[in-house]
């Protein structure tokens, strides 16, 4: 049984428009070969006639609506106007909008459906740009739900600078007065909206309808819009299928099967009630979403429901967020109410298997969707219990209330974050005018029944930037927008360790066979603190590229994989000169390593600083101009603060590089600084600071080969040269390894925001 279909009235099998296609096939042949720029075929004239009485206002046809939008935006936009898109318009309406930047158009985007944050963004545009244009949907295509139409009119009348441009296509047919689609039936045709709609869903043949109010406007469209007038003409039987479909459309049939549909709907959703599923959609749509929060449980219902013999949809992302995916289903003339009646029945059938075999429960569905207006969250529903319950889970805010030992002995000598270490972070990112320097720590143990540690790790709660993981061409426009607005595009996020640590976060006995359950617990556990402080993602991060278990278990449970820069580390320090350190490379590393790095090494001095130094000003000051420029891990600058606190702790040292100038002057001056941290047997340089007055002079490349120098002369390996530049680093013998990062988004606008940038720069 076919439950995805869009056909929602039915026509696409009715013998009126096979027989009409067949013959102006015979009359016509296949197609009629010219552009509709010199001639169009005799057919677009009756079918424009047609269309034009069922909505009584004029009308552009297009071959689809993807093309159409591309067509019609760029005659009826302008230089100065500003487009505000709803987060969950239509892909095709984005990605023609997106192409609209590159003509001078302002893009933004809002929360669906929130006119309360929409109100605000027309005002702040209004100012400054010529006309507002709100693009949305009038049937939503994944929860099925609607645009708050009448609302968005009364805008339109408020605001004299704003307009609307909506996509009705999963409305057209299944709603209005000769089946004019979801927003006429609910309002007339506003003089400042373009409502566009499809053919090619509920009207039964393809093709696309623009209604634009304004004549002269429609004929600017029809005759200036490249998309439009040179693209291929439709097939003669589409066009002659049309003009049938249209026929039905303005007589009196249209009402009557409109009716059987919404029959059809208003039955199926009782029966969703009646069995208690939780139903996302709004009542009146033939879109039906079945909220299932986790995209696991996804997979597993959607894999059920085809081997019981039923064809649903599942809904993921990047169409929602990772946690809220469900199983969409559409209802349409040709289901009977005996076919809704088994579909239902195999749901429930399988519901709470799904969720049992995926460890989850109802819990995580109230979780995921409990802002979204058509579910109902008191109803009740059998909760499926998970199997967790002989774990045991410890959760404390603060390092000072962890065993010492314990926790060195599980997680300290994996990187920057031991006991120690830890106290001089909580100690530094708190209580700070800027939100940015504000940290939550989160420490957690799970613990088996014999009370031996499966996991030990920690999240913290941080503001960070939403483009922190994108390509650097994509935060480096970002940041333009940053220098008028520093917190645009940021957010709050759970991150596994914290944003300047490195190592490894998670310790995870994978000895115990029940692992994977107990790290399930903790997903919940921290998804769970995600939802009490409204934190929109989560972060895993550093994990071993090549594990696959762990790769597996994240991308099942909802997670979207990200690729981390490479981590440097040097292994060996076992040479004794720098004759020998040059005998392991190859010619054209010699030669780099002789010219670029020991030619000019008796032109710096090289000093090592550990304990309070009042040089931190200037220290800070380099720091500042490299993470300024750093834009491949995008993050915030850290405060002075933390500094002064590394500086003062014995465990860390800066070495300084000063040049000595030439002969017309004795003033060295300071030209990089390396802050360096050293634990057990290991030494991590983490933050360079460097005088860009100075690149010349090879600095960078000078300031590794010190630092290499100084773990050597402290006999411990090995050196941790962490993320990015890759390029300097792998000039001294580094071994490179790769890291991955699993993200669970909980709002997708971020990620949204993030999309607006143009194709050829995301």
């Amino acid at each position: 049984m076919n439950f995805g279909s869009y056909s929602y009235i039915g026509l696409e099998t009715d013998e009126r428009l096979k027989e009409a296609a067949i013959e102006a096939i015979r009359k016509y042949g296949i197609q009629y070969p010219s552009s509709r720029a010199y001639v169009s075929s005799t057919l677009y004239v009756e079918l424009e006639d047609l269309i034009r009485r069922m909505f009584d206002a004029p009308i552009v046809l297009a071959s689809s609506l993807s093309i159409g939008h591309h067509g019609v935006m760029p005659v009826i936009l302008e230089e100065g106007d500003a487009i505000i898109m709803d987060q969950q318009v239509h892909s095709s309406v984005q990605d023609a909008a997106r192409k609209m930047q590159l003509n001078g158009v302002h893009l933004t985007i809002v929360r669906h459906n929130q006119l309360s944050e929409l109100k605000k963004k027309i005002e702040e545009l209004g100012a400054k740009y010529n006309r507002i244009w709100y693009m949305c949907d009038g049937v939503y295509s994944m929860y099925g739900d609607v645009a708050p139409i009448n609302e968005l009119i009364s805008l339109a009348d408020h605001y004299k600078n704003f307009y609307l441009y909506v996509d009705d296509a999963h409305g057209m047919s299944s709603f209005g007065k000769n089946g004019t689609g979801y927003i006429l039936s609910k309002a007339s045709l506003h003089p400042k909206m373009i409502l566009c709609t499809g053919m090619a869903k509920g009207f039964g043949t393809i093709g696309a309808i623009f209604v634009i109010p304004d004549q002269e406007l429609a004929l600017k469209v029809r005759n200036c819009s490249g998309p439009l007038i040179f693209s291929g003409q439709q097939a003669t039987s589409i066009l002659a299928a049309s003009i049938a479909s249209a026929k039905i459309h303005l007589s009196g049939e249209i009402e009557v099967r409109q009716k059987f549909l919404a029959e059809k709907i208003s039955y199926c959703h009782r029966l969703l009630k009646k069995y208690e599923l939780p139903d996302i959609s709004d009542p009146e749509t033939p879109i039906f979403f079945i909220g299932l929060g986790m995209m696991s449980v996804g997979f597993n219902l959607v894999e059920r429901m085809i081997k019981e013999g039923f064809y649903v949809n599942i809904a993921a992302f990047p169409a929602v967020p990772e946690i809220c995916t469900g199983i969409r289903f559409t209802v349409t003339i040709h289901t009977t109410l005996e076919d809704i009646e088994k579909l239902v029945e195999a749901l429930v059938k399988h519901f709470p298997l799904a969720l049992k075999e995926e460890g989850r429960t109802f819990k995580d569905i109230q979780r995921a969707f409990r802002k979204v207006s058509n579910f109902d969250n008191n109803q009740f529903i059998p909760v499926v219990k998970n199997e967790q319950n002989y774990f045991r889970v410890s959760h404390t805010d603060s390092i000072n209330e962890v065993s010492e030992s314990l926790w060195n002995k599980l997680l300290g000598h994996r990187g920057i974050f031991t006991h120690k270490a830890l106290q001089l972070m909580e100690r530094t990112f708190q209580l700070s005018d800027k939100p940015e320097d504000n940290w939550k720590f989160h420490y957690y143990f799970i613990y088996d029944s014999n009370n031996k540690p499966i996991i030990a790790t920690f999240f913290t709660e941080a503001l960070v930037k939403s483009d922190m993981l994108s390509p650097a061409s994509v935060s480096e426009q970002i940041e333009e927008k940053r220098k008028h607005d520093p917190y645009y595009l940021t957010s709050k996020a759970l991150v596994m360790g914290t944003v300047i640590s490195e190592g490894d976060h998670l310790y995870l006995d994978k000895s115990n066979n029940d692992w994977r359950n107990a790290l399930m617990l903790l997903l919940d556990t921290v998804s769970e603190l995600s939802e009490k402080v409204n934190i929109g993602q989560v972060l895993i991060r550093d994990m071993n590229a090549n594990d696959t278990e762990i790769n597996d278990f994240f991308i099942h449970h909802g997670f979207v994989r990200y690729q981390l820069p490479e981590t440097h580390v040097i292994e060996d320090l076992k040479w004794n000169n720098k004759q020998e350190f040059l005998n392991r490379f190859h010619k054209h590393r010699k030669q780099y390593l002789k010219q670029r790095v020991f030619k000019s090494e008796d032109d710096f001095n090289v000093k090592v600083y550990s304990g309070n130094n009042d040089r931190i000003a200037l220290w800070y000051q380099l720091y500042r101009n490299t993470a300024q420029k750093s834009v491949q891990l995008n993050t915030f600058v850290l405060p002075e603060n933390f500094f002064q606190n590394i500086i003062e702790d014995t465990d860390w040292e800066v070495i300084e590089l000063s040049y000595k100038g030439d002969n017309t002057t004795d003033r060295e001056i300071v030209v990089a600084v390396m802050f360096c941290y050293k634990t057990g047997n290991s030494y991590c340089p983490l933050y360079a600071g460097l005088n860009y007055d100075y690149l010349d002079y090879d600095i960078y490349p000078q300031l590794l080969w010190q630092t290499i120098l100084r773990a050597k002369e402290l006999a411990v390996s090995p050196i941790n040269l962490g993320f990015t530049a890759s390029q300097n680093k792998k000039k001294f013998g580094v071994i490179s390894y790769s890291n991955v990062g699993y993200l669970q988004m909980k709002d997708s606008y971020q990620m949204a925001l993030i999309n607006l940038m143009p194709n050829e720069v995301r």
